[in-house]
């Protein structure tokens, strides 16, 4: 970042403009990894906070770019995505040794995953029955499926319940200001991402409480 600013948003041999995105992205990794201080992932507490801080590194490293690709290409990247699921998977496998009983914990977080994906494609069937076309990609599966993974059924839970919310609040209002045309597509990833992130940082319960309390004051 503070290269970019010292070389005048230049290259410093061809002199060609290097664009702000560089610059923002990295500002954003570096607020991320800020931030993972803060993480209260619900199973995985029991880490030292020093895991932990590397375990939110690893995981906001491996979202920020499927969410970048989504945004510019409408792409998650299988390889991404499944080098993502194989570090959680490792990362579950390692720190959940300590929990009680720690083969369910282990069990749970794949098994959730493999409900994710699922999930998800018979969604995108269902969807493309009904309106003709695929309302999810297959790459939406996939990375719904790593979070899982990493949050394990509960967060998988909330990350696509906060995920629908968040997406759907983009289209209306995409609609009504008319940045999005109806039956267009969009990138789904990001909010994804974003959700499981928030799920990551503040844990279950928190968010588990806070729909509760919706679903309470508007029923």
């Amino acid at each position: 970042m503070i290269s970019w600013w010292i070389l005048k948003r230049k290259c410093l041999n061809c002199g060609v403009k290097i664009s702000y995105k560089y610059f923002l992205t990295e500002l954003t990794c570096a607020v991320l990894f800020a931030i993972t201080t803060f993480a209260q992932p619900t199973n995985h507490l029991a880490n030292s906070p020093l895991i932990l801080i590397v375990m939110s590194c690893l995981f906001f490293s491996i979202l920020l770019p499927l969410t970048l690709l989504d945004i510019q290409h409408l792409w998650l990247p299988e390889s991404i995505c499944r080098i993502g699921a194989a570090i959680g998977f490792f990362v579950v496998l390692i720190t959940l040794t300590n929990t009680y009983p720690p083969n369910w914990m282990i069990f749970e977080h794949s098994l959730s995953a493999i409900f994710g994906f699922i999930f998800f494609r018979s969604l995108s069937k269902f969807s493309k029955f009904v309106l003709g076309k695929e309302a999810l990609g297959r790459g939406d599966a996939k990375l719904i499926a790593l979070v899982a993974i990493w949050l394990g059924f509960v967060g998988l839970c909330l990350s696509t319940y906060l995920a629908f919310v968040f997406a759907g609040f983009y289209a209306i209002l995409g609609l009504i200001f008319k940045r999005v045309e109806f039956g267009e597509y969009i990138p789904f990833g990001p909010f994804i991402s974003l959700s499981a992130s928030l799920v990551w940082l503040f844990g279950n319960e928190f968010w588990l409480s806070r729909i509760f309390f919706l679903s309470n004051y508007i029923y």
